[in-house]
């Protein structure tokens, strides 16, 4: 084998080994990024989630409900205002990731 031939091979398996590790970093770092805006946004929709609810059984003494009638509607109106809560949380998190910089792509020349 000439030493050009050496050469040419060894530089392929350098590349392929190249972009192998570029992929593996890209995924590595997703999985981070994504790991960590679920855990920032989690916080985040459990308390919007929990404010929701408690704000629901304000309105309810407020408004001066009572008895079996105030259990169930703070019971069924509690899972919406938590979903509603979660879902507008959950936008927030969506407008975050589109706001992460992504790393440059590879040009092929």
């Amino acid at each position: 084998m000439s030493y050009d031939q050496d050469l040419d091979r060894r530089l392929s398996a350098l590349e392929w080994k190249l972009d192998r590790y570029a992929e593996h970093l890209e995924e590595a770092l997703d999985h981070d990024r994504q790991f960590q805006l679920k855990a920032t946004w989690g916080i985040v929709t459990s308390a919007t989630g929990i404010f929701a609810v408690v704000a629901l059984i304000w309105v309810a003494n407020k408004i001066g409900i009572e008895g079996w009638v105030w259990g169930i509607v703070v019971g069924v109106g509690s899972i919406f205002a938590f979903g509603a809560g979660a879902l507008w949380a959950d936008r927030g998190r969506e407008d975050d990731l589109k706001k992460l910089s992504r790393l440059p792509k590879w040009k092929n020349d």
